[in-house]
């Protein structure tokens, strides 16, 4: 992430503490270090399900969902480029 993206992202996480905060870190770090594309996939969906979570407890808004959505998808796309170029 660049410092720009963090800020736009830390500016939409008004709401959440520290913890919450470090466990979407790290689900996002599980993803981009994951060894499979299956693990890669649960990953994923663990932090979607995160996400809703969050939504359900009204601590992000629509916005700050689609900006998480949208770091999600990228890390989950990033690790697979990254397993497939060490595949070939």
């Amino acid at each position: 992430m660049m410092a720009k993206d963090l800020f736009v992202f830390e500016s939409s996480f008004e709401l959440l503490n520290i913890r919450t905060k470090t466990t979407w870190y790290s689900l996002l770090l599980n993803i981009q270090r994951a060894r499979s594309d299956a693990l890669a996939h649960t990953h994923l969906h663990t932090g979607k399900g995160f996400l809703q979570a969050l939504r359900d407890a009204e601590l992000i808004d629509n916005m700050s969902e689609g900006v998480m959505g949208f770091y999600l998808h990228r890390a989950w796309m990033g690790a697979l480029e990254r397993l497939k170029s060490v595949e070939v």
